[in-house]
C-alpha cells in the first residue's frame, strides 16, 4: 500500500513538472511572438510614414535654410564634412653639401667654397581626403545644400552631372556641370542608407515623378506585410501544482 501512494506522489511530481516546464515553454514563445509582432509594427508604422512623407516632401518649417518658391525638404544631415585632398608630408631628397675646399684667405678669415655640391629637390606628400569644414547638408526638390562654419555650398539639382553614392558607403560625391572639381561630403556608414532615400526622393520631384519612390516603398510595405508575425499565443494556466 505505501509503495503504491509513493509510486502514485511520483507519478502526480512528474505531472507537475512536465505542466511547468510546458507553460515557461509556452511563456517563452510568446514573448518572442510579442517582439517580433511589435518589431513588425513599428517597421510598418514607419513606412507607412515614409510613402506619406515621400509624396509631399517636408515644409522646412524651422530649418536655417531660406527656401525657393516651391521648394521642399526631402531631409538634411547635421555633422556633415566638406572633404578636399590636402597633401602632407612632402620632404626633399638628393641634396649633398660635397668637398668643403679652402681658398685663402682675406682679412684673417680662412673663405672655403663646396665641390660637388647640389641642392636636391622636393617630393610633394600623398594627396590625403581631409575634413576641411564641418556643417548641415540639405536635401530639397530644387538643391543641394551644404552650411558649414567657413563656407557655404549650393548645388542647384539641374547641374548635378554625377551623384556618386552607395548604402554602404559615408561619403557622397557631387559632379556639377559648373563646377571644375568635385564636392565630396562626408556623413558617416550609418546616416548613409537614410542619406540615399533622401536624394532619391529630391531627385524623383525635381524630374516630376515622385511615384517612382513611392511605388518602391509601397512595394516593400507589401512584401512586408506578407511576412507579419503571427499574433502570440494565449498564456498558458498551469494546471493543479500542489502535490497530492
Amino acid at each position: 500500500m505505501a509503495f503504491e501512494k509513493f509510486r502514485a506522489r511520483r507519478a502526480e511530481k512528474q505531472r507537475i513538472e512536465a505542466s511547468l516546464a510546458a507553460t515557461a515553454q509556452a511563456d517563452l514563445a510568446r514573448q518572442h511572438a510579442e517582439r517580433d509582432l511589435a518589431a513588425w509594427t513599428t517597421h510598418h508604422q514607419n513606412l507607412v510614414n515614409l510613402i506619406a512623407y515621400a509624396k509631399t516632401l517636408g515644409s522646412g518649417d524651422g530649418l536655417n535654410i531660406v527656401l525657393h518658391v516651391n521648394e521642399r525638404v526631402a531631409g538634411y544631415i547635421t555633422g556633415t564634412g566638406l572633404v578636399e585632398d590636402r597633401v602632407t608630408g612632402g620632404h626633399y631628397v638628393g641634396g649633398s653639401r660635397g668637398i668643403s675646399v679652402p681658398l685663402g684667405s682675406i682679412g684673417g678669415h680662412t673663405v672655403r667654397t663646396y665641390v660637388g655640391s647640389s641642392s636636391g629637390h622636393y617630393v610633394k606628400g600623398v594627396p590625403t581626403p581631409t575634413a576641411i569644414d564641418t556643417g548641415t547638408f540639405y536635401i530639397t526638390n530644387q538643391r543641394l545644400v551644404f552650411v558649414g562654419a567657413k563656407k557655404t555650398i549650393d548645388m542647384p539639382l539641374d547641374k548635378v552631372v554625377s551623384l556618386q553614392r552607395s548604402d554602404s558607403s559615408p561619403v557622397l560625391v557631387v559632379s556639377l556641370s559648373n563646377h571644375v572639381k568635385n564636392i565630396e561630403l562626408s556623413y558617416g556608414s550609418a546616416v548613409a542608407p537614410k542619406a540615399n532615400l533622401w536624394l532619391s526622393m529630391a531627385l524623383a520631384h525635381h524630374q516630376g515623378h515622385p511615384e517612382i519612390v513611392v511605388h518602391q516603398l509601397e512595394a516593400e510595405l507589401a512584401a512586408l506585410d506578407a511576412q507579419k508575425p503571427v499574433a502570440p499565443p494565449t498564456s498558458l494556466t498551469p494546471t493543479n501544482t500542489t502535490p497530492q
